[in-house]
């Protein structure tokens, strides 16, 4: 599996529950200080996409791993980076646009191998768990993930009234782990 964003609370919560089912990940980060902290985690591979040989390694590690599912928070033209480096018939997630609302030059020569991308939402997933009558044995799971595969670091909690310390302390250190926002 790849996994973009791979410094983030989400990427890590995967790296955990990916590893407890046998599957490796592959996890794309833009910073070398995050490939040992996130292979302590239990990543397979971490690497970094402003590395000169990044295609090539993605391409590489995805052949040989059979890294057919890829989830992408990226867009724009990195959909594009992640999508050829996956072997024929993958599937690539997108989730989030970090970079860019519009996907870029996706070549349909990929799609001609059996390559597929979509998207995935948390409010799509709820509706379809739902109509499938599947809710609370979803929510049961997740609660009972929560302490150990799901477990997420906070760092530090402010209050509202410090939101702009808050967010200058979330732009510098926002890998670290979740910044909270205390009402009362």
């Amino acid at each position: 599996m790849i996994h973009t964003a791979g410094s983030s609370a989400l990427a890590r919560m995967m790296i955990r529950l990916f590893k407890h089912k046998g599957i490796k990940t592959i996890n794309v980060v833009r910073r070398d200080e995050y490939i040992e902290e996130l292979k302590k985690e239990g990543a397979d591979y971490v690497l970094n996409s402003q590395a000169p040989d990044f295609e090539e390694k993605l391409k590489e590690i995805a052949e040989k791993e059979n890294a057919t599912l890829a989830f992408e928070a990226i867009g724009g033209e990195f959909t594009n980076k992640i999508i050829k480096a996956q072997p024929a018939g993958s599937s690539c997630l997108m989730y989030g646009t970090l970079s860019s609302y519009y996907l870029k030059e996706i070549s349909i020569m990929e799609l001609f191998k059996g390559k597929t991308l979509g998207s995935r939402t948390l409010w799509g997933y709820h509706h379809e768990l739902a109509s499938k009558g599947e809710m609370d044995k979803g929510r049961d799971l997740v609660h009972s993930l929560l302490p150990t595969l799901l477990s997420t670091k906070v760092q530090k909690v402010f209050k509202i009234d410090d939101l702009q310390e808050a967010l200058a302390y979330y732009q510098e250190k926002s890998s670290k782990g979740k910044i909270l926002l205390k009402f009362h």
